[in-house]
Formats: structure tokens, C-alpha cells, sequence
């Protein structure tokens, strides 16, 4: 037996003769409707179920990236374990200074400038 009540009447008016054609086309007419409310009701969460599958994938997608760049960052080691602003810790020399312990010469000067001091560095 069907869930839709006109699908019962319908069975019933066929079976009982003489057939009054206005109560089974509107019968026919009601069923049919219900049938159409059905199915559109069918498709509406069949897309609803689609949608929500392509929103949970894009979901995943995006985790997925995030993850990547996240191993990409923590794969490069943090900045200062040897890149440019890294430390000295190999003890070579710096730009800009660096000791000067053995007496060398100085920069604009050294007795050369006329200065007859001669003890300036710079």
C-alpha cells in the first residue's frame, strides 16, 4: 500500500464500476501533484546533500594547503639557524668591523694625511 492516501482511493474507484471520470481526474490530478511535491522535494536534498559534499571537499582541500605550507615553513628551519641575518658563530669575519687586534692600519689615515700628530685612527 502507498503512503499517499489518493494512491488508495485511486485503486478503489478503478475497481468499483460504473466509473465517475470527474472523481478520478481529480483523484488522478491530486496523486500526480503529490508525486511532483515528492520528487522536487527528492532533488532539492539530493542537491543539498551535493553541495554539502563540495563544501566538506573544499574544506579538506584548503586543510590539506595549509598543512603543506605549514610543513614548507617548519621544513626551512626558523630564521636564524644560518641564513642572512643568521649568527657568527663560525667566527669569520664581519662587514662593517671586526677586531682589529693586531694593530693594522687604520681607514684616512696613518701618518699619510699630514697630520704630524700621526696617532688618529680615522
Amino acid at each position: 500500500m502507498s503512503l499517499l492516501p489518493e494512491y488508495g482511493q485511486l485503486e478503489s474507484r478503478l475497481a468499483a464500476r460504473p466509473y465517475n471520470l470527474d472523481d478520478l481526474e481529480a483523484l488522478g490530478r491530486s496523486y500526480a501533484a503529490q508525486i511532483s511535491s515528492f520528487a522536487e522535494e527528492a532533488n532539492r536534498l539530493v542537491r543539498q546533500k551535493e553541495e554539502a559534499e563540495r563544501q566538506a571537499q573544499l574544506a579538506m582541500m584548503r586543510e590539506r594547503q595549509l598543512r603543506e605550507q605549514a610543513r614548507k615553513r617548519m621544513s626551512s628551519g626558523p630564521p636564524s639557524s644560518g641564513g642572512f641575518g643568521g649568527g657568527r658563530s663560525s667566527g669569520g669575519s664581519s662587514w662593517g668591523g671586526g677586531g682589529r687586534s693586531s694593530g693594522g692600519s687604520s681607514w684616512g689615515g696613518g701618518g699619510k694625511s699630514g697630520r704630524s700628530s700621526g696617532g688618529s685612527k680615522w
